[in-house]
């Protein structure tokens, strides 16, 4: 087996108690990542792409593999919102699976009320560090409108924006219920 950095740091994951997020675009297959690291807790960050097909078999595997959840990434708009773009989030696949979804990039109430209504089981709020929208709201700022629009729906987790451990801290006093710091 060729290790692949994702490997290492699923292992590493596991061995701190972590949770380790494969994107569906990692250079080593997913089969191989959750093999080297059999206790470890893994979710699949799925791009949707317009083969359907491909992107059900990537579920399919995701599911074979033993990850926990599955969190949709929708399509870069210039506000960043599911409300403008709310084509890019596929509620159809809830059918394929029964992975959880985390819908990540949510920063406006309104995207909030959009991933409760497709059956969201957690939200990341995030900007994905504003790399690749300028203008865009930081992570800590928008969480308490956040926490307070998801009324108990699902979990809210932070991801972005973290520089210091005590954000940590703060996000988690604010309500978040997992903050990811890469």
């Amino acid at each position: 087996m060729i290790v692949h950095e994702e490997n290492l740091y699923a292992i590493t994951a596991e061995s701190m108690g972590a949770l380790f997020i494969l994107s569906t675009v990692a250079s080593a297959p997913m089969e191989d990542v959750t093999a080297s690291s059999p206790n470890g807790l893994k979710w699949f960050q799925l791009f949707v792409m317009a083969d359907r097909d491909w992107t059900e078999s990537l579920i399919r595997r995701a599911e074979n593999a033993g990850l926990a959840h599955y969190q949709e990434k929708p399509a870069a708009t210039g506000t960043r919102s599911l409300s403008t773009n709310a084509g890019s989030v596929d509620a159809g696949l809830s059918w394929i699976t029964q992975l959880l979804l985390i819908l990540k990039g949510i920063v406006t109430a309104e995207d909030v009320q959009l991933a409760v209504q497709r059956g969201a089981a957690g939200i990341k709020v995030s900007n994905h560090g504003a790399r690749t929208l300028d203008g865009l709201p930081a992570t800590i700022d928008v969480l308490p409108e956040i926490i307070h629009a998801v009324d108990g729906h699902c979990e809210v987790y932070l991801d972005g924006g973290i520089t210091h451990g005590s954000d940590i801290f703060k996000a988690l006093a604010l309500g978040a219920r997992m903050v990811v710091a890469a």
